[in-house]
């Protein structure tokens, strides 16, 4: 998949494995307002192993939501 999105330049890629990544998903609010740096109007959000998030669910949620509206 990386080899495909790594090729993208409006994906912003991001492996949920890495405790970095995590600690960056803790607040949406905040990971929304730092990632817009990082990806275009209109680009695409990838996460590799969300399940490695707490509460990826709603994490996700929030940030659909938010692109949404």
């Amino acid at each position: 998949m990386w080899s495909v999105l790594g090729e993208k330049p409006d994906v912003l890629y991001l492996n949920c494995e890495e405790a970095v990544v995590r600690a960056w998903c803790k607040s949406p609010a905040a990971f929304i307002e730092e990632a817009s740096a990082f990806l275009p109007e209109g680009g695409s959000l990838f996460l590799e192993e969300a399940q490695w998030l707490d509460e990826a669910g709603l994490f996700i949620k929030r940030v659909v939501d938010h692109r949404t509206s």
